[in-house]
């Protein structure tokens, strides 16, 4: 879990601090906890004018013996006899980050 403080220091650095050279990479994305913040700070970012896929987001994507759920805005973790041994969030990530996701190189 990323913290408020940690979390504004990411926004801080793709707002403010991130110059365009290079990309920004976010290794164990989850649920686009910490993707969301960078992209969102990323399109206000005006020192880089090419802002489509500088994210590169690496997951797997998958939870062992957890069904993830999204009710109400709040991503749960919720154990399930009926869970399958791998089951997938990545469309939770891509409906976190759809305002966004042009920025975003999902990598799964």
């Amino acid at each position: 879990m990323t913290s408020i403080r940690e979390i504004k220091v990411l926004k801080y650095f793709a707002r403010c601090l991130y110059s365009g050279a290079g990309e920004i990479v976010d290794l164990s994305s989850g649920v686009a906890g910490t993707v969301y913040p960078f992209a969102l700070e990323l399109s206000k970012n005006q020192q880089v004018l090419e802002k489509k896929s500088r994210i590169y987001a690496y997951d797997a994507f998958t939870t062992p013996k957890q069904k993830i759920a999204a009710r109400g805005g709040q991503i749960y973790f919720q154990n399930t006899r009926e869970a399958q041994k791998q089951d997938s969030y990545l469309h939770i990530f891509q409906k976190n980050c759809k305002t966004l996701i042009n920025y975003v190189n999902v990598c799964d």
